[in-house]
């Protein structure tokens, strides 16, 4: 090989390597974008989820106890104060108004239960919480759920008779199969005749029959409500709550579809 060619061939063997190291240093400078942009992503995802996360601060409420769901909520008719309150232990409930709305208070085992006596807050337990108390959901400095019992329930137990519908007469006639308390819920007491656990009773064997009067209560229940209706509603397979209501003194009846 002469002179000439074995220059030529040295200077394209490091135009070679130039080349290369040039493309080395391009990957390299590729894979810490990469890199810079992944972890750019992924702090901003870090980032939305802490938002998403973050518990969310509502506003206080009190309200009368209607129902207590799976020890999950409380359902309440709520209240109003006239003045702000400052204190909940020095809360007198007489001061407080039906508002004629319903809300519900969502607990969870993070959740912390007292009573207010004498002027001070006391410990307590959510079994504490019954039907008819009067209570306040408020939220801590720390973000933590606070229900505080201001009176205690006072709910007294409805005598209602339980009953499945079996046959509606021409005449409007319902017959019916009397339903019992099952023995493991002997103790159960119907308090809110719009939110009556039927899987404490069965089927006796007991039946009658009962007709429908103009002046009856007829209203239709969701399990936690009752919305007024008529006899229309009532259908065979239906339970049926019936009792006296306390304040007119005529007959209630409460539908549950089947």
């Amino acid at each position: 090989m002469t002179t000439k060619r074995k220059t030529s061939f040295l200077a394209l063997v490091l135009a070679m390597a130039v080349l290369c190291m040039g493309l080395m240093s391009g990957c390299s400078d590729s894979s810490e974008d990469a890199d810079s942009d992944t972890e750019d992503t992924s702090a901003e995802t870090s980032s939305s989820t802490t938002e998403e996360d973050a518990a969310e601060v509502e506003e206080d409420v009190i309200g009368e106890v209607t129902y207590i769901g799976a020890s999950s909520y409380f359902l309440i008719d709520v209240y109003t104060s006239a003045e702000e309150i400052e204190d909940y232990a020095a809360v007198n409930v007489a001061d407080l108004t039906e508002e004629g709305s319903t809300d519900y208070i969502y607990v969870d085992n993070d959740t912390e239960y007292y009573i207010a006596e004498s002027g001070s807050l006391v410990s307590a337990e959510m079994d504490d919480v019954t039907v008819g108390s009067i209570i306040a959901g408020t939220t801590s400095d720390d973000g933590v759920l606070q229900v505080i019992i201001l009176s205690a329930g006072s709910a007294e137990a409805i005598d209602a008779d339980v009953v499945e519908v079996t046959d509606i007469g021409d005449d409007g006639v319902i017959s019916f199969d009397l339903y019992a308390l099952t023995e493991e819920a002997s103790e159960y007491e119907i308090t809110d005749a719009a939110a009556v656990e039927l899987s404490n009773y069965e089927v006796s064997a007991d039946s009658g029959e009962y007709t429908v009067m103009s002046t009856d209560i007829i209203s239709v229940s969701d399990g936690v409500t009752a919305t007024e209706t008529d006899s229309s509603e009532i259908a065979v397979g239906d339970m049926l709550v019936i009792y006296e209501d306390a304040d007119t003194g005529y007959t209630a009846i409460v539908i549950y579809h089947e």
